[in-house]
């Protein structure tokens, strides 16, 4: 074990302390949307037929994927600022393009709401000094193991426990601090380190909107109502502070896990 690794363990390990007092974050979920009519969404869902749930929603983060990806290889990361699946789907069809992970999330969650499923886009990242890294992610509920389940379609990836269950970001965060084996699919072992070293690096603060619905990335200045929600931990750093107070749009902070990773009311 290098030493980034041993830093990076006891960061997390140190850093993943929330608590459950703070009320009053309610997520709500738009469904079905009738103005997203993307050509492979159309029918997607129904045509699967019998087949399990979690299936339908990896195929359609393939797709998603392998949509996205069909860009130039050498053309510049385009960061949209105000974008929805129906402007990215435009661009990527007109325009050859790399999109960042924020894109891709935020596309595969307008795709699951529209599909009926409650999804939001979670953005993850680690609060260090200096570090403008983070990386964004579709949290999905599935009905088959009554849970969200952490869809990753920039880097086409679903993870699992040892046992096959799918995890979300909880359980993702508390495996690795147990060093838990986690199950997922990559090209090489060297691949599989980096992506859990990001990881661990990246699993400390939480972002998402209060209410998720497609076209949330069309407005993000102070005018729009719809918050955004951090989740943080007890301990954080003066950096850490800092950044939390020099928002430039609608949010709110809170600590309490079990109400920011709470599964969508219809489904109690």
């Amino acid at each position: 074990m290098d030493y980034e690794e041993v830093f990076l363990d006891k960061r997390l390990k140190n850093f993943s302390q929330y608590g459950n007092k703070e009320k009053g974050i309610t997520f709500s979920y738009e469904l079905e949307s009738k103005d997203l009519k993307l050509v492979y969404f159309e029918n997607c869902l129904w045509r699967f037929g019998d087949i399990k749930l979690l299936k339908v929603m990896c195929s359609v983060m393939h797709y998603v994927s392998a949509f996205l990806n069909c860009s130039d290889i050498n053309a510049s990361t385009e960061y949209i600022q105000n974008f929805s699946a129906h402007t990215v789907y435009e661009m990527v069809m007109h325009k050859k393009v790399r999109l960042s992970c924020w894109v891709y999330a935020q596309y595969l969650t307008e795709c699951f709401l529209a599909m009926g499923i409650p999804a939001r886009m979670v953005r993850c990242f680690s609060g260090i000094y200096g570090d403008k890294d983070c990386h964004c992610v579709t949290l999905a509920y599935c009905e088959e193991y009554k849970k969200f389940v952490l869809f990753d379609p920039a880097n086409n990836i679903v993870l699992y426990s040892y046992k096959g269950v799918p995890l979300d970001i909880r359980e993702l965060r508390d495996m690795l601090i147990s060093g838990e084996r986690i199950l997922f699919l990559q090209k090489t072992n060297e691949e599989r380190i980096k992506f859990l070293y990001y990881w661990k690096k990246n699993l400390i603060f939480f972002q998402c909107y209060e209410r998720q619905k497609c076209g949330n990335e069309l407005s993000r200045d102070v005018r729009n109502a719809n918050r955004m929600v951090i989740l943080r931990p007890k301990r954080i750093g003066l950096y850490a502070k800092f950044m939390l107070a020099g928002k430039a749009y609608p949010s709110v902070c809170t600590m309490n896990q079990d109400e920011f990773w709470k599964l969508p009311q219809m489904h109690k």
